[in-house]
């Protein structure tokens, strides 16, 4: 039973490709949008969360550069997915509540770490986003938020 594995390293390589392109793509999509979202809670008056957006964002596409240019691109695509948890659960607990973008973010959450970390690092996502979830309804529940 001999099985030829010499295109396993290209399609390797490929799929590696790929999923640096997937976190390419949407570290322009955040590094574009998150000063636009600033400005919006600049503009309401909440200049706190503008600048921890900014922070959030700054450090996680600093993070992902990092990684990414270690040929790392699972650590990369776990820390993007970290800063947009810790701004999201941040900006929905010190401002109006979790309301409409913190749910949508938590379900973008698994997806963007399993297109670029793995699977194994989409279901860990997954459960994380569930908790926060449980989480929020605790808040709201005991009247924190």
């Amino acid at each position: 039973m001999n099985k030829d594995l010499s295109g396993t390293a290209d399609v390797y390589a490929e799929y590696e490709r790929t999923k640096a392109r997937v976190l390419g793509a949407f570290s322009i999509g955040l590094a574009l949008s998150a000063p636009l979202l600033g400005l919006i809670y600049a503009l309401n008056g909440a200049w706190f969360e503008a600048g921890i957006i900014q922070v959030v964002t700054v450090l996680g596409l600093a993070g992902t550069l990092y990684f990414t240019r270690r040929q790392r691109v699972a650590v990369a695509g776990n820390v993007i997915v970290a800063s947009i948890l810790v701004g999201t659960v941040y900006i929905d607990l010190t401002s109006a509540g979790p309301g409409f973008p913190a749910p949508f973010f938590l379900v973008l959450m698994p997806m963007l770490a399993g297109l670029t970390a793995g699977l194994r690092s989409g279901l860990v996502w997954s459960v994380v986003a569930t908790a926060v979830l449980l989480g929020y309804y605790a808040a709201v529940a005991s009247g924190y938020v």
